[in-house]
C-alpha cells in the first residue's frame, strides 16, 4: 500500500497542477470558495462549535474549507502542503492568518490535541493506512465534538473488490463503500448523525457523513 500511496501522492500534484494551470488564483479562490458556502449551509448547524474555536481540517488540500471559515482558528493539516506552496500560485500560506497549516500525514500523531469539530472532505480515501487515519481522526474529535467526514463511495462491492485489484483509480489508494465508513466510525466510539449523498454517480457516490464522539 505504501508504494500505491507514493504514486497517488504525485499523481494528486499532478493533478491540480494540470486542474489550475489556466485558472487566475482569484477566480479559482473566490468559485471554491463559493463552493464551500454552500456546502458548509447544508451540515446540522449543531456541529458548528463558538466563533473564534479552534478546529481541525484534515487533507485540507490547496483551498480547502479553512477559506470559507474566517471565524474560526483553523489547523489544517495535508502532506503535500509545502509542495503546494512552491508549485501553486493559488497558495499562499500568509494568505490565511488564522490558520495552522501542518505537512504530516494523518496517520502520524500529531499533537494531543483534541477539536470539538474536525473537517475531512474528500481525503480519506488518499491516505496510506486508512485504519490508522481514522482511529486518529476519533483521537483528535473531542468527547462529544463532532467528525464531519465526506468520501467517494462505492456503490456496488463488486466493483469495489476489482477496484482494489486493478490500477483503475490511482489517486485513490483506498476503496470502501458507506456502509464500511459507517462500521468503522462506530467501532471508534462514534454515534451517526446525519449523511447525505452529495453528488451521486454511476460506481461511485460522492458521500457525506457527520458522527458525534460518544462521550467518555
Amino acid at each position: 500500500m505504501a508504494g500505491k500511496w507514493a504514486i497517488a501522492q504525485r499523481l494528486e500534484l499532478w493533478w491540480w497542477k494540470c486542474y489550475l494551470r489556466n485558472t487566475p488564483p482569484a477566480d479559482y479562490l473566490q468559485w471554491k470558495t463559493d463552493y464551500w458556502n454552500t456546502l458548509l449551509a447544508q451540515l446540522p448547524v449543531v456541529i458548528w462549535p463558538p466563533s473564534s474555536s479552534t478546529i481541525l481540517e484534515v487533507g485540507c488540500g490547496p483551498a480547502g474549507c479553512f477559506i470559507a471559515l474566517p471565524d474560526y482558528r483553523i489547523h489544517a493539516v495535508d502532506p503535500l502542503l509545502d509542495r503546494y506552496a512552491q508549485t501553486l500560485p493559488h497558495f499562499h500560506p500568509t494568505q490565511w492568518p488564522q490558520v495552522e497549516f501542518d505537512s504530516r500525514c494523518i496517520e502520524q500523531p500529531l499533537h494531543e490535541r483534541q477539536y470539538p469539530l474536525v473537517l475531512t472532505f474528500n481525503a480519506i480515501n488518499h491516505v496510506k493506512d486508512w485504519s490508522k487515519a481514522l482511529q486518529q481522526l476519533g483521537r483528535h474529535t473531542q468527547p462529544g465534538g463532532w467528525l464531519v467526514l465526506s468520501s467517494d463511495v462505492h456503490r456496488y462491492r463488486a466493483l469495489r473488490q476489482l477496484f482494489r485489484l486493478l490500477p483503475a483509480d490511482a489517486l485513490h489508494p483506498q476503496q470502501h463503500t458507506a456502509a464500511e465508513y459507517r462500521s468503522a466510525l462506530c467501532s471508534l466510539g462514534f454515534t451517526l448523525y446525519w449523511e447525505k449523498v452529495y453528488k451521486p454517480g454511476s460506481v461511485f457516490d460522492y458521500w457525506i457523513v457527520v458522527a458525534q464522539k460518544n462521550p467518555a
